[in-house]
């Protein structure tokens, strides 16, 4: 601990967010209240409109019934040949979750009506039930593919003493847009860059620290963290995302000269 949270490099980065983050903010506060948007403490309904128009491809795929069918025919070749090889024996939480979680998506046909039932029905928890799964989806292949470990590698093979913190840093960042959870971007990515760290001859801590920062660099891009915030404040993702990332720029500089000199 000594040498990761509480390290020199850790205090100071931290003093520095400490002055610098509030004063950004404090920056881009609207002047004035008049274009508020948040929680109204109406209930959505999950109903359809008569007719939805459609004119971004958001909503375009918020409206397909092509992908619903698609992902719930995938879990069902899935679910089949689970219970084929494991019998009932295969029954458990794992894939009564994933039977349900599909069973839903047929039954509403449509994503965006599964979603608006869903957050009808536990609207502050809505976001975690329906994308936390597909995001360990995401992070099971980056991890049985060897796509991470291929991703570390080549950027390993590349750097040095002074540019291995940097792209650990930008490789972490990347690699959690994909699996934005901490533990389980650890359980794919620390041990070979630990491993790096130690052919290059670089201090495992910093190695540690870098990924963690890369980790959270990319979470104000990335609203997995802000699902239950979003969900109790009535915002959407794309409502925070102008002022997470300012935030995400500002901190660039100062995680890289601090990884430089430290």
């Amino acid at each position: 601990v000594s040498a990761t949270i509480f390290s020199p490099l850790n205090i100071v980065l931290a003093l520095l967010f400490l002055i610098s983050v509030p004063l950004l903010l404090k920056g881009m506060l609207p002047k004035s209240n008049e274009n508020w948007e948040g929680y109204s403490g109406q209930r959505s309904s999950f109903e359809e409109p008569e007719s939805t128009v459609i004119e971004t491809p958001a909503d375009w795929l918020e409206n397909n019934r092509g992908i619903t069918i698609l992902i719930s025919v995938l879990a069902l070749i899935y679910l089949i040949n689970h219970f084929a090889g494991k019998g009932l024996s295969g029954l458990n939480l794992n894939s009564m979750n994933l039977a349900f979680l599909f069973l839903g998506f047929l039954f509403f046909i449509k994503p965006i009506r599964y979603v608006k039932a869903v957050n009808q029905a536990v609207s502050g928890t809505a976001g975690i039930i329906l994308q936390f799964p597909f995001y360990a989806g995401i992070m099971g292949m980056m991890k049985l593919s060897g796509l991470v470990d291929v991703f570390s590698a080549t950027l390993v093979n590349i750097s040095n003493l002074w540019t291995f913190p940097i792209f650990t840093f930008f490789s972490a960042g990347l690699v959690n847009l994909f699996v934005p959870s901490g533990g389980g971007q650890w359980a794919v990515q620390g041990p070979i860059l630990v491993d790096a760290a130690l052919q290059l001859g670089y201090s495992t801590p910093k190695t540690v620290m870098a990924l963690a920062y890369g980790d959270q660099w990319t979470n104000m891009l990335q609203p997995f963290w802000a699902l239950p915030l979003l969900a109790i404040t009535g915002l959407k993702a794309r409502q925070i995302i102008g002022y997470t990332g300012a935030l995400m720029l500002l901190v660039i500089p100062l995680i890289l000269l601090a990884l430089l000199v430290s």
